[in-house]
C-alpha cells in the first residue's frame, strides 16, 4: 500500500507471544500504539520489511506485566525508526537493514545488543540531546561501508564493550558534528579484525577503555580525529 497510520494498541500473549509488522508497501507506516505483553516466555516484538521510507514506530515498547520478558528485533531490509524511550528488558537485536534511533533508551533498559548482518546499521540521531547506550554489543559478519554503527548527530556514547566477529573489517562512523566514545571496558573485544574508524566526525576511546585481541588491527580514515 501508499502507507498508513495507526495508534492500535499491540498485545503479545501466550507462551512467547512473538508480532511482528512488515512495511513492504511503497509508502511508510507510522505507528503511534504501544506495544504490551503477558506472555509466560520470552516475547519477541519484531519491526520488518523492505520499505525504505520514514517507518515509525513511537508507541512504547513496554516489558512484561507477567513472568515473562519483551525483546525486540528488527529485520528486514528496510528503515525503521525508534523516536522515544521503551521500557523492555530483553535483548535488542538488529539483524537487517537500518535502525534509527532518535532517543536515549530508544533500545530498552536490557543489557544486550546484537548487530548481525552484512549490510545492518544502527543509526544515531538523536532529536533532543546525545544518546547513551549502556548495553554490551555484539557485531558480527557486518561489512557495511558507512559503519555497523553510524552518528549522524550528536555526542552519543557506546558504554558497553563490543565484541567484533566475522567480518575482517567492521567500521564506525561518525558524520560532521558528531562524536562517537567508545567508553566499555574494554571498549573493544575483538579477534583478527580490523576496526575502521571513519568519517568527518570525531572518535574518542577514553585511556582506560582499552582494546583487547588477539591478531586484530585499527586503522582511522577520514578528516574527523581519533
Amino acid at each position: 500500500g501508499a502507507g498508513e497510520t495507526s495508534d492500535r494498541m499491540y498485545e503479545l500473549v501466550g507462551t512467547t507471544g512473538n508480532g511482528t509488522i512488515n512495511s513492504n508497501g511503497s509508502g511508510p507506516l507510522v505507528l503511534t500504539g504501544d506495544v504490551i505483553s503477558d506472555a509466560t516466555g520470552t516475547s519477541q516484538f519484531i519491526l520488518s520489511g523492505t520499505n525504505a521510507g520514514n517507518n515509525i514506530f513511537s508507541g512504547e515498547i513496554q516489558e512484561n506485566t507477567g513472568s515473562g520478558v519483551t525483546a525486540f528485533t528488527k529485520s528486514g531490509t528496510g528503515l525503521w525508526i525508534l523516536p522515544r524511550e521503551n521500557g523492555f528488558l530483553g535483548t535488542s537485536t538488529i539483524s537487517g537493514g537500518t535502525l534509527r534511533m532518535e532517543a536515549d533508551g530508544a533500545l530498552g533498559q536490557g543489557t544486550s545488543l546484537v548487530i548481525s548482518g552484512t549490510s545492518t546499521k544502527l543509526l544515531l540521531a538523536p532529536t533532543v540531546g546525545n544518546i547513551s547506550i549502556s548495553q554490551a554489543i555484539t557485531i558480527s559478519n557486518n561489512s557495511i561501508s558507512t559503519g555497523a554503527i553510524e552518528s549522524a548527530n550528536g555526542d552519543n556514547v557506546l558504554a558497553g564493550t563490543i565484541t567484533v566477529s566475522g567480518s575482517a573489517t567492521t567500521r564506525y562512523q561518525a558524520n560532521t558534528g558528531a562524536t562517537l566514545t567508545y567508553s566499555g571496558i574494554p571498549s573493544f573485544a575483538q579477534g583478527t579484525q580490523t576496526l575502521v574508524f571513519q568519517g568527518a566526525g570525531n572518535h574518542t576511546i577514553p585511556l582506560e577503555s582499552n582494546i583487547t585481541g588477539t591478531s586484530g588491527a585499527l586503522t582511522k580514515e577520514g578528516s574527523g580525529t581519533l
